[in-house]
């Protein structure tokens, strides 16, 4: 399970329990077959949950310099112990 999808769907959790969108009434307060859509809905991975997807990443940082440097942007250098989506 993707971080983003456990992190949605610790947000509704959370929201059904009620410490968030306590106020909310579209939001379903117990899963059932008849709710089941629409928390769905709300835990579902949006286009914009993906757009990370959509940069051209690098695999070496000195490639990405380079191109940063050439196209005078800056560069975003992520390290990381293990795979970065991680478990849920």
């Amino acid at each position: 399970m993707s971080f983003l999808r456990c992190f949605k769907l610790t947000l509704l959790m959370a929201s059904i329990g009620g410490s968030l969108d306590a106020g909310d009434a579209s939001i379903p307060k117990k899963l059932t077959p008849d709710t089941f859509e629409a928390i769905k809905a709300r835990v579902s991975l949006t286009p914009e949950d993906l757009a990370w997807q959509k940069v051209r990443w690098r695999d070496g940082f000195f490639e990405g310099l380079l191109e940063a440097q050439a196209e005078d942007k800056p560069l975003f250098y992520w390290i990381h112990g293990g795979d970065p989506r991680g478990n849920c």
